[in-house]
């Protein structure tokens, strides 16, 4: 869907770290509340690990504090930490966003009819033989589809301020004085994890293209000092995915040096 309408920046996310004998892992939550209850989860799904220990209970405390600080005092091998980070945009919003809603007048020509868009959503009227007719779309030039309710973009006839109907995701229309809750789907995230000899670093991503486009201004930065083929290529490409490729290489040569982008879900 295009965006003409109202640009927004990403929430932040929080960043839920665990280190144990079999590795690392990473969750991603949309608030310190949410990491610290899957840390909870985590720690009541372990808890066969600490049971037996002087002090420690057969079940773990109802407290989630208590619960979380009692197996980490007990697991002197494993580490956690939360913290938060920003959410880098999609993209940087088009030239002439608007941050109201637009009047779209009628065009006569081209078929057009009045109505008022905002954020690519479009409300319009038009007179039709048996009355008039309302109706909701897009302004997409393209065949991305309307978002449907379980994206969290429902829809709902309302008439002096009484809700006649309410559309669900799969085009039915719920009864009349029928409430539907719209809840989002898990929120989901791009990640990029870039690595060296002395660093690995993640940072986070409204959009796959927004992470790629991160990871090529970076490879940009250090192009004379780690291009894989700076002597053929002294200057870095214009296309991303190029300048990508020539600097890492294939996937199967990452060793001390790669990256990786991936979509994760943010827990609520």
């Amino acid at each position: 869907m295009s965006q003409r309408g109202i640009a927004t920046t990403p929430p932040p996310v929080w960043v839920l770290y665990r280190e144990h004998r079999h590795g690392e892992e990473i969750t991603l939550a949309q608030s310190e509340e949410a990491a610290m209850a899957e840390l909870a989860r985590y720690v009541r799904s372990s808890w066969d690990n600490v049971v037996g220990d002087p002090g420690v209970p057969f079940e773990p405390p109802a407290d989630d504090a208590e619960a979380i600080q009692t197996y980490f005092a007990h697991r002197e091998e494993e580490y956690h930490a939360v913290w938060e980070e920003d959410v880098l945009p999609a993209s940087a919003p088009p030239a002439g966003a608007t941050t109201q809603p637009a009047y779209l007048p009628p065009d006569p020509p081209g078929g057009g009819d009045p109505a008022i868009e905002w954020a690519g959503i479009v409300v319009g009227v038009r007179r039709e033989s048996t009355g008039l007719c309302v109706w909701v779309g897009t302004d997409a030039a393209d065949s991305v589809s309307w978002p449907t309710e379980a994206e969290g973009v429902p829809v709902e006839i309302v008439v002096n301020d009484g809700t006649l109907a309410r559309l669900r995701g799969d085009g039915t229309v719920a009864p009349q004085g029928t409430v539907l809750a719209a809840v989002a789907p898990q929120a989901r995230i791009w990640v990029l994890n870039t690595w060296d000899k002395n660093n690995d670093v993640n940072t986070y991503h409204a959009s796959e293209e927004g992470a790629q486009a991160t990871l090529a201004e970076y490879v940009r930065t250090r192009w004379k000092s780690g291009a894989l083929h700076g002597d053929e290529v002294p200057v870095a490409p214009q296309d991303d995915a190029r300048a990508i490729d020539l600097f890492y290489g294939p996937p199967e040569d990452f060793e001390e040096v790669g990256y990786r982008i991936f979509e994760d879900v943010v827990h609520a």
